[in-house]
């Protein structure tokens, strides 16, 4: 009577083969697991359990990752650089108000040129000192912004390599047959995607969503004092 030997756990039963002619024996993956790995020479087995490692989702839900999961992993990758973080923030922050600060000086300008009680030379000396004020506010939005490049440069590449490595830290993961049924090329690829959707995200954020709200606000601000309802 022929009779199946079973597997319990992590078992390596090695036994030596009387035939030449090896077969190999791929089991069916259930649950993530494998059942075992046969190599069949002859009328001897050899047989090995692997399981793998747990198939159980990282992120919420058992399908595609969502917005939220995204949105976690980049905080991930963020948060070992919080100085970077803050120098981009507040340059941005401070740049913006500056910028909004200006025009008032450019309107205060003509207004001395229209004063027709003024003299000459105190014009003069009243418009030089508004230019100069125009300048240095105009060199402080400049500098800013070179500090925000600066930081944006090196916070963007250390937490793309960052995301990078911790993604094909997740993938290591898998299993044997998520590699069999993904073609590798197509892994490297998504995870440089993944990369490259950080930085589009954090330049559109820093350049145009902060900026945005930033002037919006200090413009309310401005128009509430110089003409308030």
């Amino acid at each position: 009577m022929k009779t199946t030997p079973t597997v319990v756990g992590v078992v390596f039963i090695l036994q030596p083969l009387e035939s030449s002619q090896v077969k190999y024996s791929w089991p069916q993956i259930s649950s993530g697991t494998w059942r075992s790995f046969v190599i069949q020479g002859g009328n001897k087995y050899n047989y090995i359990s692997m399981p793998l490692n747990p198939t159980r989702p990282k992120h919420s839900g058992a399908g595609a990752a969502t917005t939220l999961d995204v949105l976690k992993a980049f905080w991930r990758g963020m948060r070992s650089y919080k100085l970077s973080l803050f120098i981009i923030v507040s340059g941005v922050v401070l740049a913006r108000i500056v910028d909004i600060i200006v025009p008032i000086f450019y309107k205060r300008f003509f207004d001395v040129i229209n004063v027709s009680s003024m003299s000459i030379s105190a014009k003069a000396q009243e418009l030089l000192h508004i230019i100069i004020i125009i300048f240095v506010l105009n060199l402080f939005i400049w500098i800013g912004y070179r500090l925000v490049n600066f930081a944006s440069s090196h916070f963007q590449a250390m937490v793309m390599a960052r995301l990078k490595q911790q993604a094909f830290d997740y993938m290591i993961e898998h299993s044997y047959a998520f590699y069999t049924n993904n073609f590798t090329g197509s892994l490297v690829q998504r995870v440089n995607r993944f990369a490259r959707a950080f930085e589009k995200l954090s330049d559109r954020v820093t350049y145009e969503v902060l900026s945005l709200a930033i002037q919006i606000t200090g413009i309310c601000v401005v128009l509430w004092f110089v003409n308030p309802l």
